[in-house]
């Protein structure tokens, strides 16, 4: 019992981070719908930038390939971003996770002492049981003994009664 009133407090303390991690989770959610079709709209810009850059490449050399540098680095910053959010997300479910395995983890701790103290009352009605059975025992004898008087008195009444001297002339 001592366990479960650290443990309860505990857990009630995990979770408000559960109602603070999953609408924050869900607001990331939107993020990652904007930038996959983002990046899939850059994507065709590779493939038609790269022959028009052969074919203008003698006279706008150094610029296309700044140019393309840029786009290339956009696409690799979204694609970063996109990771970024997606262990972000990743990281929020792990912590749900971790969460609901330290709520199991206390649930089962808790079942252990119960069944602990189930133990413990079960030797407790043993206890008293054979406690019971010794009680029984101590007023067997005690009946035993009653009734070992009981028989002693009435032989002694009977002795006095024929010793009575009002009755020693009806014998």
């Amino acid at each position: 019992m001592p366990f479960t009133a650290v443990l309860i407090p505990s857990m009630e303390l995990l979770m408000p981070f559960m109602e603070v991690l999953i609408p924050s989770m869900e607001l990331l959610i939107p993020f990652r719908a904007v930038l996959i079709p983002s990046i899939e709209l850059l994507m065709p810009f590779r493939e038609v930038l790269t022959p028009l850059m052969e074919l203008i490449m003698p006279f706008f050399s150094n610029s296309i390939d700044g140019i393309l540098n840029a786009i290339h680095s956009n696409i690799n910053s979204i694609d970063g971003i996109n990771t970024a959010i997606n262990g972000i997300i990743s990281a929020i479910y792990g912590s749900i996770n971790a969460t609901h395995g330290i709520i199991n983890s206390i649930n089962v701790i808790n079942t252990a002492i119960n069944g602990i103290n189930s133990s413990i009352y079960g030797i407790n009605t043993s206890i008293n049981g054979i406690n019971n059975s010794i009680n029984g025992i101590i007023n067997a004898i005690y009946g035993i003994l009653s009734g070992i008087y009981g028989i002693r008195n009435a032989i002694n009444s009977q002795i006095s009664f024929k010793n009575h001297p009002l009755l020693v002339f009806t014998y």
